[in-house]
């Protein structure tokens, strides 16, 4: 019924388009809808508003406000900036620029999932308490030292639920 878009690189939003023909809902940023909007899909687009609570079927869903970790040593956001596609010509990996970026919070059956993404954790922003599953693929905010600290406030909000799981480096995921 939904796709939730957390920003619109390439590896995130290139098969987005298909999944709004199949008849999905799009779920994310000025970006995605712009993409939408190039295959002629604007109106299977929601675009997002960090403060709004979205409803989908048994989901509750929250967009929270983030910025994307820096690759490339650590030095920049590779294709930041808003994607400004006016057609399909020349759409290419590195026209997808990144976009706004958002964490994405779910609650469904009494259980709250937060998914960073390839997001860098705004502590600032996110102010919706504890969940019982995190999904991290990256954390990196400056150096490695920045992104343990942040990595560690997440883990420790975990303090007093009913624990965590680390995935082994090297297990498949669906993002490998």
């Amino acid at each position: 019924d939904a796709v939730l878009v957390g920003h619109c690189h390439f590896d995130h939003a290139v098969d987005v388009p298909e999944l709004a023909r199949l008849g999905a809902t799009v779920y994310g940023s000025a970006s995605v809808q712009r993409l939408l909007g190039c295959h002629g899909l604007a109106d299977r687009a929601v675009r997002v508003d960090p403060g709004a609570t979205y409803e989908v079927g048994p989901f509750t869903i929250r967009f929270v406000p983030s910025r994307h970790s820096k690759l490339l040593a650590g030095l920049a956001v590779p294709s930041g900036g808003e994607l400004t596609c006016e057609s399909l010509d020349g759409l290419s990996s590195s026209a997808y620029r990144c976009g706004q970026v958002h964490g994405i919070h779910v609650e469904v059956a009494g259980t709250t999932i937060y998914h960073l993404g390839s997001a860098d954790l705004v502590e600032d922003a996110y102010t919706l308490g504890p969940v019982d599953l995190l999904l991290v693929t990256g954390v990196r905010e400056g150096g490695p030292e920045d992104g343990g600290a942040s990595l560690a406030a997440l883990l420790d909000a975990q303090r007093f639920t009913a624990g965590l799981g680390i995935v082994e480096p090297g297990t498949l995921t669906n993002n490998t």
